[in-house]
């Protein structure tokens, strides 16, 4: 199965899914900045892993700032927070309240942004296990910094990965950043007879 072959039914579930978690961690960071959150239709994607990592570069425009955190039991993946580097920096400044030089602040943004990615990826991965009635289990969230290849350097070359993507941005500073979940096609289809279950669509 691939994103291609999923009947409409099917995309218009992973739709609603979708949009449930990210909207849950939209909440959250909303709440810690103080901010409306402002969102893009989720993006779901066939790719491999070359593609992916050119598809997130892109996105954050080269280098990127990223937390990554792997979800393991009945939804298996990696979970992506990512900002421009800019980006990255101004979100501390606003967590943190200050003005502080950004000398300053890069000694603080790897802390400050993990612990953001950690609570923005359980709220949105959390969601969507609880409503899938999934058992899962998060591992530590990791900060990495650089170009978008280093997130999938643990994935085989070439290999098929679905790829579901959603940009956000605060509305007072315009801050904006990244969501993205990643899973290999077997994963994938375990995930999609769920959510077919869940859904009542049968087959």
């Amino acid at each position: 199965m691939s994103a291609h072959e999923l009947d409409e039914l099917t995309r218009d579930a992973l739709s609603e899914v979708l949009n449930l978690g990210v909207g849950r961690a939209a909440a959250s960071l909303s709440e810690m900045l103080h901010q409306e959150i402002l969102l893009t239709v989720p993006e779901v994607k066939l790719v491999t892993r070359e593609e992916a990592a050119a598809y997130l570069a892109s996105a954050g425009g080269g280098l990127v700032c990223a937390v990554s955190q792997t979800f393991d039991g009945q939804l298996n993946g990696t979970g992506f927070m990512l900002f421009p580097q800019d980006d990255s920096l101004a979100l501390v400044r606003a967590m943190l309240d200050t003005d502080l030089p950004t000398m300053c602040l890069t000694e603080l943004e790897r802390e400050v942004l993990v612990e953001v990615g950690n609570i923005i990826l359980n709220a949105c991965f959390g969601s969507i296990s609880n409503f899938l009635g999934l058992e899962v289990c998060s591992g530590l969230p990791e900060y990495r910094q650089g170009a978008a290849e280093l997130l999938f350097a643990g994935m085989a070359a070439g290999a098929n990965l679905l790829l579901v993507h959603v940009s956000f941005r605060a509305a007072d500073t315009n801050i904006q950043g990244f969501l993205s979940f990643a899973m290999d096609m077997q994963e994938f289809e375990h995930f999609a007879v769920r959510l077919r279950e869940r859904f009542g669509l049968g087959g």
